[in-house]
């Protein structure tokens, strides 16, 4: 009867070490990562990135809601401006139910924009807004593509 016991301690041992282990390597940045960010982070290097692509997403942001205000519809409400990479376009002549209608047509000119029903959880309940509202990122594109983008989605929406 001693032998299963000490079988259980041996495999509870095992487990518990390999769970430690586990627990080191899933939880931390691996060495070499963390001392290249040491690097970045003493050099500054890190802090002129950040400064870099903070103001570059600035002038983004700024040229999107210029774009807005120039092609799309009067009636639309920008929120989302202060910071992020993402902006939301109320759409007050769209129904929330045109949503989907409007985001193929906009993909099928190349206008990769999502809608923003399926990220409220509750649905409807907690929409402050209840027309049409679309999510529109900038960070990964030019002023120029984004001008371009938002005269293209003017297009999609006017062929509503």
């Amino acid at each position: 009867m001693g032998m299963p016991v000490r079988i259980d301690v041996e495999l509870y041992e095992q487990a518990k070490a390999r769970a430690q282990a586990e627990q080191l390597t899933d939880r931390h940045t691996p060495s070499p990562d963390q001392s290249v960010i040491a690097q970045l982070i003493q050099s500054g290097a890190y802090e002129r990135h950040i400064r870099r692509v903070r103001r570059a997403n600035e002038t983004k942001r700024a040229v999107l809601i210029e774009a807005i205000q120039k092609f799309l519809p009067k009636r639309v409400e920008v929120e989302g401006t202060a910071s992020g990479l993402h902006i939301v376009v109320w759409l007050e002549d769209f129904q929330i139910e045109d949503e989907p209608n409007l985001i193929a047509r906009a993909k099928a000119i190349g206008i990769g924009i999502w809608c923003i029903t399926p990220l409220y959880s509750a649905g409807d309940k907690l929409r402050r807004k209840k027309c049409a509202g679309l999510v529109m990122g900038y960070a990964g594109l030019t002023p120029t593509e984004i001008k371009k983008g938002v005269a293209r989605l003017a297009q999609a929406i006017q062929q509503n």
